[in-house]
């Protein structure tokens, strides 16, 4: 989400309105947020070797393999590999590692003592083209290894299955099977290939490569495999309804049939240590783990899990089950004695929210994968804290006077689950100086703002703790986190602390006065789109310009905050993601996943002055006007870019050859201060004193001055300690300066 970050007036930046005309933006660093060996995206495959208790991932979405330490359960290595692994197995006598690249149909050789890859094999289309949109349950068994006899099974176009011989690391056979096979599995010990294609499995001779029998199946089939010490072969079958049909390996007769597995089937391991069957699958968004004795093929229980597994694994010698959790970019780890989670193995991250404190300097991604906010420290531009949160992230932002940080996850179908509401949403209170949550409210929460001038915090919501559920604008206290009031709509939102306004933005903007908390206008026209995802939208405070992206028609509407009229459409592009607003120098930035690029618009004519190609797809963006650094995270590569506004600033040709002057004596003071004007010619001189809400709370000077020099006494009796700024305006020139209280 894109963050209002720009609710104070001049804050820690001297205010010049006068605009360099060239933009001049540049990626100057970059932060990653899990910085451990191995991380990568999208995790769909997963496999071990189980002499050096290495487990292997493959992730799709990042292009490599990462290397798990089996005894600690922790990331040693990554490994790239070629374009979209899907699959992966392992020969733990010759230590080697093969990896299927469905993007360009290759195989990654691995040497698994080096951590290298040794050869690349091209082969012919991996997998059934049929079966490549249902990759998370379709293609992570598409090849499979005999360890002994050394040949690498890989399935492919048109029921092709190629063989490979593993000591020359070339092709030396392939055996035509139908053509939507896609899935396959090896028993070692009697040298039988299985393979499945939509209902049907395919027995196959490892000794002569030929096809020897197959076996019609009723439902459409998942995923397959053996478990040696039964000879028995599973199938994950079912279309809705999960079941598990099972053959015997002697006879290669279907013998049963294992019903109510509480879900649609996805994938299946088999752990000879316990003769448990591991089953992982969903239904209507409820996700699990069955887990079946294999003595006597009955379901023993149901583990209900948070996300949808792409693979599942099971280690006999460590009795360990490992899940490869491609949505959410993490790799689960069971305890095969009680069935039960013992770790979580992060890959990457997953940032979809952010917001900055230009008072700290900190800046906070929340991560929906991870299930919590890395703080950004601004200066090293490095991680320095973790903060341990809850479900999916939806939007997050900062009141920079409390140093409280708003957190707000969930979503809709989580309310399907039978747990405790605020396991799967709720807003969360964090404490910017401890970094710890100090309270948590049970409301679903799409978006966040806080108003720092107001005390408050508004939240765009759904309740659904009452008998009667509502969605709206909450508008609630930030001391006590008291609810006050509700407006009956809802959808992306920014305020201007200036003029006490909130924009709630959802295909219109709707207009309220923070005073009486009611909707005193709605501007038409603004977006292309339905409901509450029409996009994101941000205020400039000091030019009183609403800037509404339509992510629908890829433009950013500009609408004039004084009369509330559309000025003008800016078109950037497709895909757009967030936009920020940097009120002292009057620049917008906007983020567009189309192109991977940042837009840098001059808000002084409102057009388009430059594109920033960033080499990822950016999801939110913040800026911090102290700095003049925008942060844009990239929830593929769990990374923030940092960039650098670097637009300078000229002398105005309307100013005589010396400018105004404003100076400040001492400065951080007690009582009182002197402040110094020099004034060059006769012209209206406005001097006054702002808290870091930007309301005024001292005038003195306002009315027409001669040329000279001026010396005002700044007498802070009746003020409280904190944060100021000093506006001088004379004529068309403005200058701000910061003043620090301490009694």
């Amino acid at each position: 989400m894109s963050k209002k970050l720009n609710l104070m007036i001049g804050i820690l930046f001297i205010i010049l309105t006068v605009q360099s005309a060239l933009a001049q933006v540049e990626v100057t660093d970059t932060v990653l947020l899990n910085p451990a060996v191995g991380a990568g995206k999208c995790p769909v495959a997963v496999d071990a070797d189980i002499t050096t208790n290495r487990i292997y991932i493959a992730n799709m979405g990042s292009n490599n393999v990462s290397v798990i330490d089996g005894t600690v359960d922790t990331l040693m290595a990554s490994i790239t590999v070629g374009d979209t692994p899907v699959a992966i197995c392992v020969n733990s006598i010759t230590k080697r590692i093969y990896v299927a690249n469905k993007g360009n149909n290759t195989i990654s050789v691995i040497d698994g003592t080096s951590n290298t890859v040794i050869n690349t094999i091209p082969i012919d289309t991996i997998c059934s083209d049929y079966n490549y949109t249902y990759v998370q349950t379709y293609i992570q068994r598409c090849m499979d290894i005999n360890s002994k006899t050394n040949k690498i099974y890989v399935t492919s176009s048109k029921g092709k299955i190629s063989v490979i011989d593993g000591a020359s690391n070339t092709i030396i056979d392939t055996i035509q099977t139908s053509k939507e096979t896609n899935k396959i599995c090896v028993n070692d010990s009697t040298n039988l290939i299985y393979a499945a294609d939509y209902q049907k499995v395919s027995i196959i001779d490892g000794s002569s490569d030929t096809l020897i029998d197959t076996i019609p199946l009723t439902s459409p089939i998942f995923d397959i495999c053996v478990n040696p010490l039964t000879n028995k072969i599973h199938v994950a079958a079912g279309n809705l309804v999960g079941l598990v049909f099972i053959i015997d390996g002697a006879t290669n007769k279907l013998v049963d049939t294992t019903y109510n597995l509480g879900f649609e089937a996805h994938n299946i391991c088999v752990n000879p240590l316990t003769n448990r069957i591991y089953v992982t699958g969903e239904e209507f968004y409820k996700c699990g783990i069955t887990v079946i004795d294999g003595t006597v093929d009955t379901v023993i229980e149901t583990l209900r899990t948070a996300f949808i597994s792409y693979d599942i694994y099971a280690n006999p010698l460590t009795n360990k089950i490992y899940v490869a959790n491609g949505s959410w970019d993490d790799i689960v780890v069971l305890d095969g004695t009680e069935d039960t989670i013992t770790a979580t193995i992060r890959v990457s991250e997953h940032p979809s929210a952010l917001c900055v404190n230009p008072i700290t300097n900190k800046i906070y991604t929340g991560n929906s994968l991870s299930n919590d906010i890395k703080v950004i420290e601004g200066v090293s531009n490095s991680v320095v804290a973790t903060i341990p949160t809850g479900y999916y992230f939806n939007d997050i932002d900062v009141n920079p006077l409390t140093n409280k940080i708003y957190a707000g996850y969930g979503h809709f179908f989580a309310l399907k689950g039978e747990r405790d509401i605020t396991t799967y949403y709720a807003m969360l209170e964090i404490d910017g100086a401890s970094n710890t949550v100090v309270d948590t409210i049970p409301y679903i929460c799409f978006y966040l703002c806080v108003s720092p001038a107001m005390g408050r915090v508004y939240n765009a919501s759904l309740r659904m703790v009452f008998p009667n559920p509502w969605s709206g604008v909450l508008v609630m206290e930030d001391s006590g986190n008291t609810f006050i009031d509700t407006i009956k709509t809802m959808g992306e939102m920014s305020v201007n602390p200036v003029t006490h306004k909130l924009y709630i933005y959802n295909s219109y903007i709707y207009v309220m006065d923070e005073i009486s908390n009611e909707i005193i206008d709605t501007i038409k026209n603004v977006g292309g789109g339905m409901g509450l995802f029409t996009g994101f939208i941000d205020v400039n405070y000091i030019t009183n310009k609403i800037y509404a992206v339509d992510v629908w028609e890829g433009k950013v509407s500009v609408v004039n905050g004084n009369d509330n009229t559309i000025i003008k459409k800016i078109t950037i592009g497709d895909s757009l993601s967030g936009i920020c607003v940097n009120s002292t120098i009057n620049r917008i930035y906007v983020a567009c996943r189309g192109d991977n690029s940042v837009s840098v618009i001059d808000g002084t004519c409102d057009s388009l002055i430059q594109i920033v190609k960033l080499g990822i797809k950016p999801t939110s963006i913040a800026v911090n006007p102290a700095t003049k650094c925008i942060y844009v995270t990239c929830d593929e590569t769990g990374e923030v870019l940092v960039l650098k506004d670097n637009t300078g600033v000229e002398e105005n040709s309307n100013i005589k050859n010396q400018n105004p002057k404003l100076e400040v004596g001492k400065n951080p003071f007690i009582k009182s201060t002197l402040i110094s004007c020099q004034i060059p010619a006769k012209s209206k001189v406005s001097l006054k004193l702002y808290d870091l809400s930007g309301r005024c709370v001292k005038t003195l000077v306002n009315g027409e001055k001669e040329e000279g020099n001026y010396n005002i006494n700044l007498n802070a009796k009746d003020l409280k300690t904190g944060i100021y700024f000093i506006k001088l305006s004379a004529g068309k020139y403005k200058e701000t300066k910061k003043l620090i209280l301490m009694k």
